[in-house]
């Protein structure tokens, strides 16, 4: 660090902390003032910066100090894509923007200045900047020219520039919103009209991909008796699909970014994560919302069952529900309390806080004998200081970023995939102790313990890691190692650590394990023989199938709103009536197809039965004729819908597709039901 770096440092961190102890916002007005004339004046602030030349540039023209950003007030925002610390302070940057605009003479410019190998890479952060919709100039200093240059030290950083380019003010770390509002306020007063007001040209990053998938940078997954669900991140929104097809039964949010509960087509979501289905309801990590929420697919609604919607920065917890304030929730799953015989809590990777926590399904004894009611949210393992610091106190542990985790029920332990270390760590559930499986350092301080080596234990290298499941045995722990773009597995019991697919390499590629490609893989779920890969960056979900050892992209596929023309025919029934509850109802399916014509086979036909928004049965057709088999009829339901779907190729190779939806209402009576119930398809209308 040079003199005047010293220098500076020492007289912007004591104005940090005079602003940060002023009594009102007219002291704080008055401090940043009485700065900026000090720094006016003082020939030691002035910096005269320079951007790297021949760097990369996203979403404008490369720019530089001397031309566009010529008297400007300039905030550079250092940071690095991979850090949950700088993607908290995004929202107070747009805020920023939207207040003083570029034709008001403020630029904010984010210095991309890597931790990762993987972040070096120009399709990596154009990736992440339209991940995470970051719309200001950002540059890619790869060679940390400018991060040197300016003596930065850790991330995120903003560094403040006056329009003759003296250092107006350094904040480090987040949760400064209000500091930095302050001092551009009073800082364009200062300047007023010697601010420049030209505009800058916008150009957005564009990102190829070779996907034609529906879904925008997949999070998660979460697969239940067939069924496969999806956080559509850059939707914001939850695709309900059938595992085997694709075929997409649900989507749960209108899209729009925001927190909003109601039904499927009115909720909002912001980004989500972490999934998990118990006990016929979905449970979702609203990632930037920092809150819970609950999807409930008896009435097909939304709510929010913990955080404020806000993010906070409370390491204890406590609260119950909404008063609860959570931080940056990445992923779930479920588990029991320390000591319990049943599911009783959602555990959470609480990304915001390096933390993992729990919300109680039911009044629960917790640690040390605190009993909290149902809807807590309380704090299970990790200190809040974000280490790679294992600890047989749960407390005394620390975490960096966890960001997957896997609960092995019968042995009662977490998998955790803790990113920021770059490591795989295990937590028990009895008492929220912490030990190391494979990865990272010695030195619990020592994040950057990364790279891609397979081995045992800490001979292991992986690079922030963002998803782990286990097998139901609790033997193999299968990891998506992101940033080498690969899905690896663990031995629990001897602690090694091998590659299973992947090349290493950012593409979309089918194929056997050794040919496969993914681009930072982000989540993952298991169902006997196939692993489900959300493809973050391919915009895509894979399937690997662990017998055979082939990759294969899960096509997914909205169901029409119209078919040539026209919407579904929907047919009414009669109600049918049953002797008793207890009845099994069976259904079946008749097809009248054109003279000539058979069912496609590359395009499966099929049904699904529906009692309101719940899916009780589904399956495909293979022949005209398909008797269902037999139904039970849950207590409370009193109307069925049979959503038919049917494509059919005629004689001379034209093929269609036509598609019914059948309304049956149901009763009881004393006389014995009639069976079965045949529901006509005529393909030929």
């Amino acid at each position: 660090m040079t003199l005047q770096q010293k220098y500076l440092k020492q007289k912007l961190t004591l104005f940090t902390a005079a602003l940060r102890t002023a009594e009102d916002q007219k002291e704080r007005e008055q401090t940043v003032l009485d700065h900026i004339k000090e720094v006016d004046a003082n020939p030691m602030f002035e910096i005269n910066p320079e951007l790297p030349r021949d760097a990369e540039w996203f979403n404008s023209a490369p720019l530089s100090f001397s031309g566009d950003l010529k008297g400007k007030l300039v905030v550079l925002d250092f940071f690095t894509y991979c850090c949950i610390n700088c993607l908290h302070i995004l929202p107070d940057l747009s805020r920023l923007e939207k207040e003083f605009p570029i034709k008001a003479g403020v630029v904010v410019v984010g210095v991309h200045s890597a931790k990762f190998n993987n972040e070096k890479l120009s399709d990596n952060i154009r990736n992440a900047i339209q991940r995470h919709s970051i719309t200001h100039p950002v540059v890619n200093d790869v060679d940390i020219l400018l991060w040197d240059g300016l003596g930065i030290e850790c991330w995120p950083t903003l560094v403040v520039f006056s329009p003759s380019g003296h250092v107006l003010a350094t904040i480090v770390g987040e949760g400064h919103a209000e500091e930095l509002q302050v001092i551009v306020s009073m800082a364009t007063q200062h300047y007023g009209d010697q601010l420049s007001t030209h505009d800058i040209s916008y150009e957005p990053a564009q990102v190829s991909s070779k996907s034609t998938s529906i879904l925008s940078y997949p999070g998660k997954l979460c697969y239940e008796k067939g069924t496969l669900y999806i956080s559509d991140s850059g939707h914001n929104r939850i695709l309900v699909s059938d595992a085997s097809t694709g075929r997409v039964l649900d989507v749960i949010g209108c899209g729009d970014e925001g927190l909003k509960d109601g039904s499927f087509s009115d909720a909002c979501f912001s980004f989500p994560q972490g999934l998990v289905y118990h006990a016929g309801q979905l449970y979702v990590a609203d990632t930037n919302n920092h809150a819970l929420r609950m999807v409930d697919f008896t009435t097909s609604t939304v709510t929010t069952i913990a955080g404020t919607g806000r993010q906070g920065n409370d390491k204890e917890g406590g609260c119950c529900g909404t008063k609860q304030e959570l931080s940056s929730l990445w992923d779930l799953a479920l588990g029991s309390s320390p000591g319990g015989d049943h599911i009783n809590l959602l555990y959470i990777a609480m990304a915001g806080t390096h933390q993992i926590w729990a919300y109680l399904f039911e009044d629960t004894v917790w640690l040390k004998g605190v009993s909290y009611p149902a809807g807590t949210v309380v704090v299970f393992s990790g200190s809040g200081e974000e280490a790679n610091r294992n600890n047989s106190y749960a407390h005394k542990a620390s975490f960096a970023q966890p960001s997957g985790l896997s609960v092995v029920l019968k042995q009662q332990r977490i998998f955790v995939a803790d990113s920021e270390s770059s490591t795989i760590r295990m937590v028990s559930c009895t008492d929220g102790s912490v030990k190391a499986v494979v990865g990272g350092a010695l030195d619990p301080q020592d994040l950057f313990a990364f790279g891609d080596k397979d081995g045992k234990a800490r001979d292991v290298r992986l690079q922030h890691p963002m998803a782990v499941v286990c097998s139901e045995d609790g033997q193999q722990a299968y990891v998506a190692d992101s940033y080498n773009h690969k899905i690896k597995v663990v031995n629990i019991a001897s602690k090694t650590c091998s590659t299973l697919a992947g090349v290493g390499k950012a593409t979309l590629s089918d194929g056997g394990f050794n040919e496969a490609a993914f681009s930072e893989p982000g989540g993952l779920c298991l169902s006997g023989d196939h692993l489900y890969v959300a493809d973050t960056n391919n915009n895509c979900v894979r399937i690997m199938d662990l017998r055979t050892k082939s990759v294969i992209v899960l096509e997914l596929q909205l169901p029409p709103k119209r078919i040539t023309g026209r919407r579904a025919v929907t047919v009414e029934h009669d109600k049918v009536l049953l002797s008793s509850r207890d009845d099994k109802l069976t259904l079946e399916l008749a097809l009248s197809l054109p003279s000539g014509a058979h069912l496609n086979d590359e395009a499966p036909s099929c049904y699904q039965i529906l009692a309101g928004k719940l899916l009780l049965d589904k399956g495909k057709i293979e022949q005209s004729n398909t008797t269902l088999a037999p139904l039970n009829v849950l207590p409370d339901v009193n109307n069925l819908e049979v959503e038919v779907v049917v494509y059919v190729c005629e004689e001379n190779g034209t093929c269609s597709m036509c598609q019914f939806i059948h309304k049956v209402p149901l009763d009881i009576a004393d006389t014995p039901s009639i069976q079965p119930i045949k529901l006509t398809v005529n393909c030929q209308q």
